[in-house]
């Protein structure tokens, strides 16, 4: 169950992201405030079916055991920018944006963004070798170098920010093995962790996400984020249903998707 909160002020903008982001407060139905990473319908421009695709990407996260900002739905008021003073270009993003939007709640001052110089070492292996599988999954081609988007604290790594995903299945259509002209582009060798994972390489790599997969789609796990994610943006209903098929189509035949992983750390 997505949680609906309701926009009741705004704090600053985000520090990056091409969607101008914004950090504002939301209230839930128990009256409790939260610090909210919101992202205004209107700044996704003309990708309107981005905001169902974050929230279903961001539950299968949750469902597949990795650590993730709660993603929420946020009612944002009509001319809701009339609360915003020293921010004109995001003011206009809200009054453009009336009704539900996509958000996830801060996860707190204590978590860190993560920085090109911090070493995988002092993190398990599984937690780095379960976001790099997850991110081949998920055709994830944003979280490089240079823009990692992860959060860590002690040794908890943290995924966020799933706009630019799914964006091979577009050109793999009816092919058998959809996942594998993402792997062929050779993405992954683009990845934060991609370094750590060429020596953490062996021969059951991503095999516990693997079995998390396989067990989701066994318990209806995948059709329920993807419903709750038709629901909340039905202007996704159509990305959605590609990203469904092409999971299922994945859970069949995960062995070949699993060997193109482990082939693309090791070339």
């Amino acid at each position: 169950m997505v949680r609906k909160l309701q926009f009741i002020g705004f704090i600053e903008p985000a520090k990056r992201g091409i969607t101008k982001p914004l950090i504002i407060q939301a209230k839930g139905a128990d009256g409790v405030r939260e610090t909210v990473f919101l992202k205004t319908l209107a700044g996704y421009a003309d990708r309107p079916e981005a905001a169902g695709v974050e929230l279903f990407t961001t539950l299968i996260a949750q469902r597949l055991g990795l650590r993730a900002p709660e993603p929420v739905l946020v009612e944002v008021p009509t001319k809701a920018g009339r609360l915003v003073y020293d921010a004109p270009a995001h003011a206009e993003l809200l009054n453009q944006s009336a009704g539900l939007n996509f958000g996830t709640v801060a996860l707190g001052n204590d978590w860190k963004v993560w920085l090109p110089e911090l070493s995988t070492r002092s993190f398990p292996e599984e937690m780095v070798e379960r976001v790099l599988a997850f991110d081949a999954l998920i055709q994830h081609t944003d979280r490089s170098r240079d823009n990692p988007n992860l959060m860590w604290k002690g040794q908890v790594l943290a995924v966020l920010d799933h706009e630019k995903v799914f964006g091979y299945l577009k050109l793999s259509d009816g092919e058998a093995q959809p996942w594998r002209r993402f792997f062929q582009a050779r993405t992954v060798a683009r990845h934060v962790l991609y370094s750590a994972g060429r020596r953490l390489a062996h021969p059951d790599f991503g095999k516990q996400l693997w079995e998390s997969v396989l067990e989701l789609e066994l318990e209806g796990g995948f059709d329920e984020c993807h419903q709750s994610a038709v629901a909340a943006f039905s202007s996704s209903k159509v990305d959605l249903a590609r990203i469904r098929a092409y999971l299922s189509t994945l859970a069949a035949n995960a062995g070949d998707f699993f060997d193109y992983l482990k082939a693309s750390l090791q070339t």
